[in-house]
């Protein structure tokens, strides 16, 4: 068995000397990278698209893949409203209400269409 033992003078790891050696090395590796985020904050519960001054779930879920505080019209999907929402804006947080229900009542599916 080879065993390999490095030492060094105590004074070359001073604190500063540690800080730069890890900051260079999250540098290189990349870990550094921070992703902006947005919270939109439902504010209805009806089922909902339009440009009412309020945020309902539809509208929330079209504001984080679009980035934009737009949706897609269900009757026409080639037009979009400005919604009360907040403008999604990469990794976004979608809060409701508390002690609030949505209800279940239309077949009204929203899909992810930004291609992230």
């Amino acid at each position: 068995m080879i065993a390999f033992s490095i030492s060094a003078p105590r004074a070359m790891w001073s604190h500063s000397a540690a800080r730069r050696l890890l900051t260079a090395m999250l540098l290189v590796t990349g870990t550094t990278t921070t992703y902006a985020d947005n919270t939109i904050y439902v504010t209805t519960t009806e089922q909902e698209i339009n440009d009412n001054g309020e945020c309902s779930l539809q509208e929330a879920i079209y504001s984080a893949n679009f980035d934009n505080n737009i949706a897609v019209v269900a009757t026409n999907p080639d037009q979009f409203v400005t919604t009360a929402c907040v403008a999604g804006n990469g990794h976004d947080r979608i809060v409701l209400p508390a002690g609030r229900t949505w209800p279940n009542n239309s077949a009204t599916l929203v899909t992810r269409v930004s291609g992230k």
